[in-house]
């Protein structure tokens, strides 16, 4: 019954020196895969760095021009109430005036 099933070279058993060898080969690979993943892992960690210190320069940039426009507008809050204060006296001078014009005209009369 044999005779009818062809023999072939990948029909023999494999040896276990045979499978060490290749168990040998493959975890060899591993490894250098596995270093490599790890070159390619610490360039990436570098490259991250290097954006996040270019973050934090742009984000004090920004926090610095923010700080010099809130001083400005303080400053402009400031002229505007200046401004109004004097209004308001130069209101109430103008008023004191006309009603003092008011009394003398009516006591002239």
């Amino acid at each position: 019954m044999l005779s009818n099933i062809p023999a072939h070279g990948i029909d023999e058993p494999a040896t276990k020196d045979f499978v060490r060898a290749e168990i040998a080969t493959v975890r060899t690979e591993i490894g250098h895969l596995r270093d490599e993943l790890h070159q390619e892992t610490g360039g990436l960690r570098t490259e991250v760095g290097h954006l996040r210190d270019e973050l934090h320069q742009e984000t004090g940039g920004r926090r610095t021009e923010f700080a010099t426009v809130r001083t400005e507008i303080e400053s402009v809050r400031t002229e505007i109430q200046s401004t109004a204060n004097r209004i308001i006296i130069w209101a109430v001078g103008a008023n004191a005036a006309m009603l003092g014009l008011v009394l003398a005209v009516t006591r002239a009369t």
